[in-house]
């Protein structure tokens, strides 16, 4: 005997007891992926941005203390910068009209140039980290970091269609990290 589908979305609790995203039957799902291809949707990675909680404060903060830091460094992913991806998403919609828009909905990734691991991420943040850094940094697995949610081994995304389609290519991680570095130094110099 089979189950109806749900006509509302139902939500899960977890193990953890948080609650998971809504499930949707096939017609709701069916509707929801129509009305994402009417729209101009951009997907990223490990966001940040001064000012806000992010790995980049995060790391900065225990850089400041003297336990050594552990990071994963079998997680790979593309550090970006919130201003120039909101920066290159406001020119595209300030450049074009309305009518080249529609005709290039979708979805799109966006996001820095280039890869990098957790660690590496949190080393180069480390270099950047003014005053500098006291505590030591060290690479773990993941295994040895135990979270609630799996994390993905890879999540670099594929910016090749943003690029190709839209004129969209943000700058490498590494050259966003210097741009946004300055500001999260002088944040945390005003903080004391």
């Amino acid at each position: 005997m089979s189950r109806p589908a749900p006509s509302r979305p139902r939500t899960l609790v977890l193990h953890n007891g948080e609650k998971a995203p809504p499930t949707f039957s096939p017609e709701e799902m069916g509707a929801r992926v129509e009305r994402l291809r009417a729209h101009l949707v951009f997907r990223t990675s490990w966001l940040y941005t001064p000012g806000g909680h992010n790995f980049v404060a995060t790391m900065l903060r225990l850089f400041q203390g003297s336990e050594p830091v552990r990071v994963v460094d079998d997680q790979h992913g593309c550090p970006t910068w919130a201003r120039p991806l909101a920066e290159a998403v406001a020119g595209l919609l300030a450049e074009r009209d309305a009518r080249t828009l529609e005709a290039h909905r979708g979805l799109y990734h966006l996001c820095a140039a280039g890869a990098t691991s957790w660690h590496g991420f949190a080393a180069a943040i480390r270099a950047r980290a003014r005053p500098p850094a006291r505590a030591p940094l060290y690479p773990i697995r993941s295994a040895e970091y135990p979270v609630a949610a799996r994390r993905p081994a890879r999540s670099v995304l594929c910016c090749d269609r943003a690029r190709e389609r839209l004129g969209l290519a943000l700058p490498g991680w590494l050259e966003q990290l210097d741009g946004a570095m300055p500001e999260f130094n002088a944040a945390r110099a005003d903080a004391h």
